[in-house]
């Protein structure tokens, strides 16, 4: 398994070409390889990302976005991994006009539809379920898992913070979806609670010994380290968790 990171946890230093540049570089200069592109400010040209990642010699898995803002924006994200050499795109949460147990079905039919339009293009998608896509629909089942019987070939992207936060046990989920897993984010928090703060990974309250146990197990081929928020340098809580992450395997 190879430990990537999700530059999603960088926004603020996502806004220029330049800035794009040097973000990418420095990630490089940490040992990394592997990222997953998300939250480039659109003004900054696609083209100027892959050269980007082609200057400095990492390899994109795919981009990420939010459905909603995806859809909007479908044509340049199918450009961005057509730049950056990669072919995934991996939407992620259920909206709200989605909820419920038809709900969960109309979205999950949704995904098909996407799923559809990529595949003209030779790309592909993936699902990062958040939290809240786990609570209950009427019959008492997890919305994720209602999308995920609709569409049982669905390529996953979970995140161990955010499957914690729905009360569940990340590793068990991991193993259980072997075989439908693109990557896992590894993603750490103070506690399970929704409103903990984050924290570095290996700095707060996910067992990611275990975890890592797990993906290894369900033969998940990348993890990427994720911190979206911080209390101190971005750069800094990054290496941090990056270099615990490959102390792991």
């Amino acid at each position: 398994m190879v430990i990537g990171i999700q530059i999603s946890s960088l926004e603020a230093y996502l806004t220029t070409p330049q800035a794009v540049d040097d973000t990418l570089r420095r990630l490089k200069d940490m040992g990394c390889s592997h990222v997953q592109l998300q939250w480039i400010a659109p003004s900054v040209p696609n083209a100027a990302a892959g050269d980007a990642l082609r200057a400095h010699g990492l390899v994109s898995l795919g981009v990420q976005e939010k459905f909603d803002a995806a859809i909007q924006a479908l044509d340049r994200l199918i450009d961005l991994n057509r730049c950056s050499g990669s072919t995934e795109l991996c939407l992620s949460g259920i909206p709200e006009r989605f909820q419920g147990t038809i709900g969960a079905r109309d979205f999950a039919l949704a995904l098909e539809g996407v799923r559809a339009r990529l595949e003209k293009d030779g790309q592909t998608l993936s699902y990062h379920p958040l939290w809240k896509d786990f609570r209950p629909a009427e019959d008492g089942r997890p919305m994720a898992e209602i999308v995920l019987d609709t569409l049982p070939d669905l390529t996953l992207v979970p995140d161990t913070c955010q499957l914690i936060r729905a009360g569940l046990d990340a590793g068990a989920w991991i193993e259980r979806h072997a075989g439908h897993i693109s990557m896992v984010h590894f993603k750490d928090m103070l506690s399970p609670d929704p409103a903990s703060k984050l924290a570095p990974v290996g700095q707060g309250c996910a067992d990611f010994p275990r975890i890592t146990a797990a993906c290894l197990r369900a033969n998940v081929p990348y993890a990427l380290v994720e911190q979206e928020t911080w209390d101190r340098d971005a750069f800094e809580c990054i290496k941090e968790g990056f270099d615990y992450a490959r102390e792991l395997l």
